[in-house]
């Protein structure tokens, strides 16, 4: 399954939108502001997953200077 995700100016492009999704057969579903938040929070701790483990040492050395 893939996702896409649509920006509309306003909500009559919005609901245009999502009725041709509909009639071709997709689901949608309107995503709040703070389910945006959540998806950019995921994407940045995928990331972090990516990168090399620091230490606490170092970490709160970079902290203090």
């Amino acid at each position: 399954m893939s996702t896409l995700i649509v920006n509309a100016e306003n909500k009559k492009d919005l609901k245009l939108f999502m009725e041709l999704a509909n009639r071709l057969g997709l689901t949608t579903k309107i995503v709040s502001k703070e389910d945006k938040e959540d998806i950019a929070l995921y994407k940045a701790m995928l990331e972090g997953r990516k990168t090399k483990y620091v230490s606490r040492e170092a970490v709160m050395k970079k902290l203090s200077s």
